[in-house]
């Protein structure tokens, strides 16, 4: 297995920009965002399942902390995102609260 450059991941987690200079909210094929985790604003980065219009999967990386959620469901009717926040946000909080 070929090891990971620094820089590589780096060009994956960056926003591109449109020919017109306009910065986008994509990476090389991942939605790049901040939420707010434990009281702090982060980097997050991640990619969406869907089925009949609705998210049925989700993976979000937490950049600062390495924390990984994914989240599959077999309904249409389960939001995958907000429940893949919400392990998130359990993790993110210092221990003991």
């Amino acid at each position: 297995m070929a090891a990971r450059r620094p820089e590589t991941v780096e060009q994956l987690l960056t926003p591109q920009q449109l020919s017109s200079g306009q910065q986008t909210d994509y990476g090389l094929g991942w939605q790049l965002g901040t939420v707010t985790l434990a009281g702090r604003l982060v980097h997050v980065a991640g990619h969406d399942g869907a089925l009949l219009g609705r998210k049925v999967a989700s993976l979000r990386i937490v950049r600062e902390s390495g924390l990984v959620v994914a989240i599959a469901a077999n309904s249409p009717n389960a939001d995958t995102e907000a429940l893949a926040l919400q392990v998130a946000e359990l993790f993110s909080r210092p221990a003991g609260q």
